[in-house]
Order: C-alpha cells, then sequence, then structure tokens
C-alpha cells in the first residue's frame, strides 16, 4: 500500500562494484523505503561488506562455470525475497533469477535494472544469442518497471529490435550520485592547460580491443595516453602495453576513491569504445562520460554514438571515428590550447544537471511502482 514502509532487495552481478553502492543509494532515498538489503554475485577477489549476503564467486567471463550456481542463488533469493516488497536486479542471468524468485511468491515486485546490451544479444544469428532476447524480453514484459540507463535502450533494443513497447519504464541515467560528487570535487586539482602535448586519457575497460587498437596506434603517433583499469583479460594488462610509446598503464582504480587524482593527470578523456551499428556501444551512455563532465575535462567521442550528438551540440570536445585512424589521429593532433581551453569554459557553464543524479529520481521511480 502507498505509504506504507517498504523493504527492497537489491540483487547485483557484481557486490563490490560502484553501480552496486551508487543504487543502493538511490534505492534508500525512496520516500518509504524502509532499508535495502544487497546481495549478490562476486565476480573479483574484492571484499565483500559484512552487510551485503554473498549469493556465490564466479568468473566474469565464463556464462558456463555459473551454470552451477544458479539454483543455489534462487533458493537464496527466494528466501531473502519473503522478508521484502520488491527485488531491484539487472544483468540477464542475476535479474532472470532474480525475476524468477520474485513471481514465485505472492504479491512481490520485480524492478528490472536495463544499463548494458551484451554484444551477444544483437547478434543476429545463432540459438545463444536468440535465448539472451527470449530472456530479456519476457523480464520486461512482466516486470513492475524497467529502469533505463540510457532512453535508446527502450526505444532501439526492446522497441525496434525486440518489438517490445515497454510501458512501465524510467530513465535513470549513469550520472553522478551527489555524495560522491561532493567528495570528488573537495579533492580534485585540476591540471593546468599545457602549451603542447596534452595527455589523454582512459579510465574503465577495454574488454573489447577495437578501441585499445586505436589508442595503442595513436600513441604511437605521439598520443600520449594514460589508462588506467582492465584492458582485455585481467592481469595481461602490463604486456599489451608494453613497449608502446606514449602509453602509460596506471593500474586499476577505485570508485569514487581513485577519481580526483586520475583526472587531475589529464587534459581529455577518451570515450570511444568498440562500435558498430545497432548495439550496446552505439546506445550506452557511459560512467565515465558524466565523471568527464562533472570533472571539466573535455572528451573525445566515436562518431554515431548517443554522446557525439550532446558532446557537439554543447562544444565541450571532438567526434572521430576509431575506424578510419589515419583521418582521426591527424584531427587529434590538431587540437590546439584554444580549442582546450574554450572546451573546458564550456563545461563550466554546464548545468549540473547533465551530470549530477537528481534527488528524487529513484524515488519517484519507486512510488511508479507501488
Amino acid at each position: 500500500m502507498p505509504g506504507s514502509s517498504k523493504r527492497i532487495l537489491l540483487v547485483s552481478p557484481s557486490i563490490s562494484d560502484h553501480l552496486t553502492d551508487k543504487i543502493e543509494k538511490g534505492l534508500k532515498s525512496g520516500k518509504n523505503v524502509s532499508e535495502v538489503l544487497v546481495a549478490g554475485v562476486s565476480r573479483k577477489e574484492l571484499p565483500v561488506s559484512e552487510n551485503r549476503t554473498l549469493l556465490g564467486s564466479v568468473v566474469s567471463a565464463s556464462y558456463f562455470s555459473r551454470l552451477a550456481l544458479y539454483p543455489k542463488m534462487f533458493f537464496k533469493i527466494r528466501n531473502m525475497m519473503k522478508n521484502c516488497d520488491a527485488v531491484f536486479s539487472w544483468s540477464v542471468d542475476t535479474a532472470f533469477i532474480s525475476f524468477l524468485a520474485a513471481k514465485s511468491l505472492r504479491g512481490k515486485k520485480f524492478i528490472y535494472g536495463y544499463s548494458d546490451v551484451h554484444p551477444v544479444a544483437t547478434r543476429k544469428r545463432g540459438i545463444f544469442p536468440k535465448i539472451v532476447r527470449f530472456i530479456e524480453k519476457t523480464i520486461a514484459k512482466n516486470s513492475d518497471m524497467v529502469v533505463f540507463t540510457s532512453p535508446l535502450f527502450r526505444t532501439e533494443y526492446f522497441g525496434k529490435m525486440l518489438g517490445l513497447d515497454v510501458k512501465k519504464y524510467a530513465v535513470i541515467e549513469n550520472k553522478i550520485h551527489r555524495g560522491y560528487a561532493d567528495f570528488i570535487l573537495k579533492n580534485y586539482i585540476p591540471k593546468p592547460v599545457p602549451s603542447g602535448d596534452f595527455v589523454f586519457g582512459y579510465f574503465g575497460v577495454l574488454i573489447y580491443m577495437d578501441a585499445f587498437s586505436f589508442i595503442k596506434q595513436a600513441a604511437k603517433s605521439g598520443i600520449k595516453t594514460l589508462v588506467r583499469g582492465l584492458i582485455g583479460r585481467e592481469g595481461k594488462e602490463a604486456e599489451l602495453v608494453s613497449g608502446v610509446p606514449n602509453l602509460l598503464y596506471g593500474g586499476k582504480y577505485k570508485n569514487p576513491d581513485d577519481i580526483p587524482s586520475m583526472f587531475s593527470q589529464i587534459d581529455i578523456s577518451w570515450m570511444i569504445h568498440s562500435f558498430a551499428p545497432e548495439t550496446n556501444f552505439e546506445w550506452q551512455m557511459t560512467n565515465r562520460f558524466y565523471e568527464a563532465l562533472m570533472m571539466g575535462v573535455p572528451v573525445v567521442v566515436q562518431k554515431g554514438t548517443a554522446h557525439e550528438d550532446f558532446v557537439l551540440r554543447h562544444d565541450i570536445g571532438i567526434s572521430i571515428d576509431i575506424y578510419s585512424p589515419e583521418k582521426s589521429i591527424e584531427k587529434l593532433k590538431k587540437i590546439t590550447v584554444q580549442d582546450l581551453e574554450r572546451w573546458r569554459d564550456n563545461l563550466k557553464n554546464l548545468d549540473k544537471s547533465h551530470y549530477l543524479l537528481g534527488d528524487g529520481e529513484y524515488a519517484d521511480m519507486l512510488d511508479k511502482v507501488w
């Protein structure tokens, strides 16, 4: 009933990551939410907080290695759901198990967080892509709410590709929670504008190697880049950057703790990734995009992506095509100090609502669920 106290179970596919922390904070802002319980899967050797329930440990890249966990996860989630009013979950397998657990109990709400279209899901051929699309369509069609991080996931993937018009939805982008923003900006000292030799930065995951190959080629052409995060298979980072001039790997990082020091070392942030039409990479709005906006750091975006229109409209960076490397590298080399200063000034004048999560976004979404 509206107005009564609600308990929400948050089931994460990666229990120790920053996204889980951010969603937990958002759900706690609900007007009638008395408690948010967090359970999830550990994908890395990271400590799990005492107040979180570990459902199991898995290898990120191997779906088949996780199959044995599913029955155990289902019953754990179902037991926790008995004392909760709703469950919020995302990622194909974790969300599906949570969805089944919620639907097996009378009166329980299911909220589907949708932040990523797996590359498998957009492949035209093969039985596995069809299974993934069927599962995602089934969950979205029968959810009490679908929370999209990009409006294009609803219109392009579910609408055009899956033929489903999702009616019960909210768009809550991957923007920065104000609590994290206060911490980050308090500890941030922007890098002074250099007279030349700009430093580019890539912060995040580079598992799909098209973007990394372009960055390597750019580095060999004199464009200096600092990479922090994951490149390819975990543990292979040093090997991948070895011997490449102007390419520095600074190791993994913790969000938000390391964000201030990372951005204080760069002038421009890469927002490029592996790209193909009608895929996640065309539609997504990434965490690091909003981080760069908040830090006042200009960006390099991929042609044809959801980022491009925003960047060109507000004149806060440059658009390239990593599949035309020679032309793109030449374009990047023509960036001037005046360009950088203009982009920085435009970023300073950007309204904070473009990168900060609104105080009532999760609360408003939860009101619609009940």
